[in-house]
């Protein structure tokens, strides 16, 4: 008879699980992952450590400046299977993909290289994939699966899809897929209320998949706040081709993207009545693909909107400067310099912007919507709001501010660690129930 406890044979062997970024989106969503995969590496699961590895899409360039070292960084690439191969699809996830007779196309991580000495896709223990949207299919495995979930913007702006309303068009048919994946997950976890019943609504996802998450984030600012400002040099207008000096004359600036949900058309109308009521700040334009906002950048139709509202600004498009995506220390300074955040979006999972702004001590203009008012109440940050869809209400709001002299002082901000610990472990409890 044994007179102790049998452990078992990979008891002490890490759990491998892969923090997994579908598309090569830079900025807060790659910190979201840096977030995981670095509070991930710190825990261990029912006394095994966790050996994590972050995985982006091939030639995805980033900084490890936000990693810590023991985050194996490698490259993630899918592949279409069929969804009765069972080295890749359980029979759970086949019945129910299959289950209303319209078998939806399944992709897998057939060809991923996590560890670059096996090269072995039964290397990974669990996945944790960020927003799950995959164009070619629903993504399945025989491995655990968690999904972060920012938003699902195309639920409240589906102009973001195009405005095509064919449901097999590419975008719509990735829809799909994403709410196929959220319904096939062992967790699914979310950070803001709104986005938490978008899940469980329009995903479809069970109650008792779903998990709270406190709001987390990067703070980019803390390295740079009792050190040495950096000297940012000059930059180049994209819409003139003129060397710019931030500073040299005041302006606010305005953090976006390329996508409709950034409500660039309504913007553009509110900077003109701006400008046109004597406004005498300039627009800073910075973010993600902000060059595809110069005329003749792009040919998709939203775009060629934004561009001919820019044109028919006439003289006044001279007060507008973009900047497009730099760096991270060029950006906490051109935060600095700006009189103020301008954050205008129709909807989104609120933005990271709002903290780093409140973190350097710029004054925030920002949309009203749910998410973005939830994140300020939760962390005190004083932002004036107005209506996105207003074009008065949004020149008014952008006087009001540029007549507004008062800074706050910079300050540390942190998330809760204890309930991201604690949440974090939920989602592996989820992902690795006990077997009877």
């Amino acid at each position: 008879m044994k007179s102790q406890l049998e452990i078992p044979s990979n008891f002490y062997e890490p759990l491998t699980i892969a923090v997994v970024m579908p598309h090569p989106w830079k900025g807060g969503f790659f910190r979201v992952a840096c977030m995981l995969a670095n509070m991930l590496s710190e825990l261990d699961f029912r006394g095994r450590p966790i050996s994590v590895i972050l995985s982006v899409p091939p030639d995805y360039e980033y900084e490890t400046t936000f990693l810590k070292p023991n985050v194996r960084v490698n490259s993630f690439l899918i592949q279409q299977v069929k969804s009765d191969d069972e080295r890749f699809v359980s029979e759970e996830a086949r019945n129910r993909l299959c289950s209303e007779g319209n078998e939806l196309p399944v992709v897998s991580a057939v060809t991923t290289y996590p560890l670059r000495d096996t090269r072995l896709v039964d290397s990974i223990d669990g996945y944790i994939l960020l927003n799950a949207l995959f164009y070619e299919g629903v993504f399945v495995s025989t491995k655990p699966t968690a999904i972060y979930m920012a938003d699902l913007i195309q639920r409240h702006v589906p102009a973001i899809y195009g405005a095509e309303s064919n449901y097999d068009s590419p975008n719509w048919t990735a829809d799909r897929n994403q709410r196929a994946t959220l319904k096939n997950a062992h967790a699914v976890f979310t950070t803001t209320p709104g986005t938490k019943q978008d899940v469980l609504t329009y995903g479809g996802v069970s109650k008792s998949k779903h998990v709270d998450f406190p709001l987390f984030f990067i703070d980019i600012a803390e390295k740079h706040i009792n050190s040495p400002k950096e000297v940012v040099g000059q930059f180049t207008d994209l819409l003139t081709g003129e060397k710019i000096t931030p500073g040299e004359s005041p302006y606010f600036l305005w953090v976006t993207n390329a996508s409709p949900h950034k409500n660039q058309v309504n913007g553009l109308d509110m900077l003109r009545s701006y400008y046109d009521q004597g406004g005498d700040l300039d627009c800073y334009i910075c973010g993600p693909v902000t060059e595809l906002l110069v005329p003749g950048a792009s040919a998709l139709p939203y775009l060629q909107s934004v561009h001919a509202k820019i044109k028919s600004l006439g003289p006044l498009a001279s007060r507008l400067k973009i900047v497009s995506y730099v760096n991270e220390g060029f950006y906490l300074e051109l935060l600095r310099k700006a009189e103020f955040l301008w954050h205008n979006v129709l909807y989104d999972n609120g933005s990271f912007s709002i903290i780093e702004a409140k973190i350097v001590g710029t004054p925030i203009l920002s949309s009203s919507y749910p998410q973005i008012k939830y994140i300020a109440e939760t962390y005190d940050i004083g932002c004036e709001f107005f209506d996105p869809r207003s074009i008065e209400d949004g020149a008014a709001s952008l006087a009001q501010m540029s007549r507004r002299k008062t800074r706050s002082k910079p300050t540390n901000m942190a998330i809760n660690q204890v309930d991201f610990r604690k949440n974090l472990l939920s989602v592996l409890e989820l992902m690795f129930p006990i077997k009877n």
